[in-house]
């Protein structure tokens, strides 16, 4: 199969939006509330832990939404 990922930029007001939206097999939706959380019992899943960290250290936000297929991530930082 083919995967499609795309990603869009642009500014609005003191904010940078980056906006990333695939059509792979998605997130099951019980991953989904802790999707962000520092994983506790494996060495994988670090990923968008360290995304958010970084984010928000730098006064910005992340949030993402997923189904059966497809996952959309869109973060902002504010322009310094």
């Amino acid at each position: 199969s083919d995967a499609t990922i795309i990603v869009k930029t642009h500014q609005k007001g003191n904010n940078i939006i980056v906006e990333i939206d695939d059509n792979g097999p998605g997130i099951p939706e019980e991953f989904l509330s802790s999707i962000f959380e520092l994983p506790a019992h494996n060495k994988s899943g670090y990923g968008l832990f360290l995304c958010k960290s970084i984010i928000e250290r730098h006064k910005g936000e992340i949030n993402l939404s997923s189904k059966s297929e497809g996952t959309f991530i869109r973060f902002t930082l504010p322009v310094i």
